[in-house]
């Protein structure tokens, strides 16, 4: 999900800089975008603590109780395509390669990224 909730990146169009979460930014079940699923459904994933820009960026992400760590690129890519559906192969974090990025995946990302 891109940070001005647009998702022109995902309809193939170019990124801008309003695209891009940056320190101070928060994702989540209240926030615009929010977290929730495209039908709707609440994830419960959440992002924030988004580093300064630098070589190596953190941030805190959550779905429930499961918090980590990641670098920035992994957590962008995690974020535009969590909640997909049908990807065939187009989504970045779908583990289990089962066509969609849901909570097995995040929990696999957390698996590979933990604390």
């Amino acid at each position: 999900m891109e940070a001005d909730g647009l998702e022109e990146i995902e309809a193939g169009g170019y990124a801008d800089a309003e695209d891009y979460y940056v320190s101070g930014d928060e994702f989540g079940p209240t926030t615009f975008p929010n977290s929730s699923l495209y039908n709707g459904a609440s994830s419960d994933v959440r992002v924030g603590n988004i580093s300064a820009v630098s070589p190596q960026m953190t941030a805190s992400v959550g779905a429930s109780a499961v918090c980590w760590s990641a670098d920035g690129s992994d957590l962008a890519k995690l974020i535009a395509d969590y909640g997909r559906v049908g990807c065939s192969g187009e989504c970045h974090w779908d583990f289990d390669a089962d066509g969609d990025v849901d909570e097995e995946d995040l929990a696999n990302f957390a698996s590979i990224f933990g604390r």
